[in-house]
């Protein structure tokens, strides 16, 4: 790639290769980074990470991100992660009964199936991680 006949200086490369040594390089900054514009600088900003978006949750989160220095940076609904899972654990449950089994989600219990019920139990605690009583 040539520079136009002109020599290293007069290329826009040149330009700035120039610049540089020199320590005047020109630094382009949105004005909402350093907090003006009414807006408030990152570092100003309250980062929010919401768990067990309910009802309630739900018009929490919408009260803060009507401030313009708070930021939502994750949303976990522990309720979905749970019925993933559950329906993981009856899939499994299902393969090692070697069987189709019929599920009831309001009772949370298979019906008229005490074999695959009796799956459902919570495995013991392992080591030293247990709730304290009282």
């Amino acid at each position: 790639m040539g520079n136009n006949g002109g020599d290293k200086t007069s290329s826009r490369r040149g330009f700035l290769t120039t610049m540089l040594a020199a320590g005047a390089a020109p630094v382009f900054v949105p004005a909402s980074v350093l907090g003006e514009e009414g807006k408030p600088a990152p570092s100003d900003k309250i980062t929010l990470g919401v768990i067990g978006v309910g009802a309630q949750g739900q018009v929490d989160m919408r009260a803060f991100l009507t401030h313009n220095d708070v930021r939502v940076a994750a949303i976990c609904d522990i309720e979905a992660a749970v019925r993933g899972d559950t329906l993981c654990q009856l899939a499994l449950i299902a393969v090692k009964q070697g069987r189709k089994l019929a599920w009831d989600p309001q009772a949370e219990r298979f019906l008229n199936d005490d074999g695959a019920n009796a799956m459902l139990q919570p495995r013991a605690f392992r080591g030293e991680w247990r709730l304290q009583q009282g």
